[in-house]
């Protein structure tokens, strides 16, 4: 997969919508249509400075047929950067690198 196929990933959970769920999927199975995407939650809230995970239940058609998925969405979190100290060495663009291995 090339990294143009890449969807971005969200910052946030109001950017996991369906059609960025379809993105994602088209990438995996083209013949799978989302339907439904049912947020759960964050996962180990407070935990992390460098990734924020959030449970996403999604439901999909293929064929005529439901199929039901359950994954965890690793988000990008910039609280690493509110640290005393950090941001005077290490900027936002810097970290998006660092973390997207780009």
């Amino acid at each position: 997969m090339s990294a143009s196929n890449i969807p971005a990933v969200p910052t946030s959970e109001e950017g996991i919508t369906q059609p960025w769920i379809q993105q994602v999927f088209n990438n995996i199975d083209p013949g799978l249509n989302i339907t439904q995407v049912d947020i759960q939650g964050p996962i180990g809230q407070g935990q992390g400075y460098m990734n924020d995970l959030v449970a996403v239940d999604i439901t999909g058609k293929r064929n005529g047929k439901d199929e039901r998925y359950s994954v965890v969405v690793k988000m990008t979190s910039f609280r690493m950067l509110e640290i005393e100290g950090v941001a005077e060495y290490f900027c936002e663009e810097d970290y998006v690198m660092f973390d997207t291995a780009e």
